[in-house]
């Protein structure tokens, strides 16, 4: 397997919550949301931002458990 981006933003998208300057805004076009790459045997998942981030976002811990237990 090689790298690859598990998810991606859209090209066009919009933010949903919170606040996001001017500047980043116009940079987070097609941003890595997730990843993966293959070391030896196996492989790493890894996630731009933390899900689990003061429990904000419910479904961060699902995208947590499914990036350590599933491949």
């Amino acid at each position: 397997m090689k790298d690859a981006a598990v998810i991606r933003l859209n090209k066009n998208a919009k933010p949903e919550n919170g606040f996001v300057g001017y500047k980043v805004l116009n940079n987070q076009s097609n941003a890595l949301v997730a990843g993966k790459f293959s070391y030896g045997k196996g492989s790493f998942t890894y996630l731009v931002d933390n899900p689990l981030f003061r429990g904000f976002w419910e479904q961060g811990k699902l995208v947590f458990s499914n990036a350590l237990i599933f491949r």
